[in-house]
């Protein structure tokens, strides 16, 4: 969501919207979870500052470990990442 939201940006402004909720739809359906329970994940890490932050470290790892796979041409390991409400 952090990426998408980032991905939100590049569009023109009065596009934003609508574009954000395609991109939560399409999350949504990706990760078989529904946008209500992004809608609450998302406010309770907005809430909460640590677990923001630990959220951010282990997106950040994934992203480098994807980022080093690809430059070495490796298919990416699937990860899964917790965090603790």
């Amino acid at each position: 969501m952090v990426l998408a939201g980032e991905a939100v940006d590049l569009y023109a402004p009065m596009n934003q919207d609508s574009v954000r909720e395609l991109f939560t739809k399409q999350i949504s359906e990706i990760h078989n979870i529904s946008v209500a329970e992004i809608t609450a994940n998302m406010d309770m890490l907005k809430s909460n500052e640590a677990k923001f932050l630990e959220m951010c470290d282990s997106v950040a790892l994934v992203l480098r470990n994807l980022d080093k796979n690809m430059t070495l041409g490796k298919k990416p390991k699937k990860e899964s990442v917790k965090l603790n409400k």
